[in-house]
């Protein structure tokens, strides 16, 4: 999967990493879950967290179902984070129902 710009899905946390700080993940919307295709986090053992689910339990799920946007804490894979996850949109303002382009991103300091 790559961006309109052509960017790969890491290229683009990376940038926001490196922009932003903290951590960044690029969800994709698979059915009921939000899956991450690119992140910067790791799981509790170091490993990367690309192909995990967002949790069910995370705050922020109710929201990207609704197509808002999450500001505030949220626990993932045991750290503590205050964090924003934002859904991606099309040009008119609507979430995608596209496979490949309904996802969102979050970005945790």
């Amino acid at each position: 999967m790559w961006s309109a710009h052509g960017e790969a899905p890491s290229d683009i946390v990376d940038a926001v990493v490196k922009s932003n700080g903290g951590v960044a993940t690029l969800f994709v919307k698979n059915g009921d879950k939000y899956v991450r295709v690119a992140t910067t986090v790791k799981k509790e053992d170091g490993s990367s967290a690309v192909g995990t689910p967002l949790a069910t339990n995370s705050p922020a799920l109710a929201k990207l179902n609704n197509g808002e946007p999450y500001y505030g804490d949220a626990t993932v894979f045991g750290k503590a984070y205050d964090a924003g996850y934002e859904p991606i949109k099309d040009a008119l303002g609507a979430v995608s129902e596209d496979y490949d382009r309904q996802a969102s991103c979050s970005n945790q300091l």
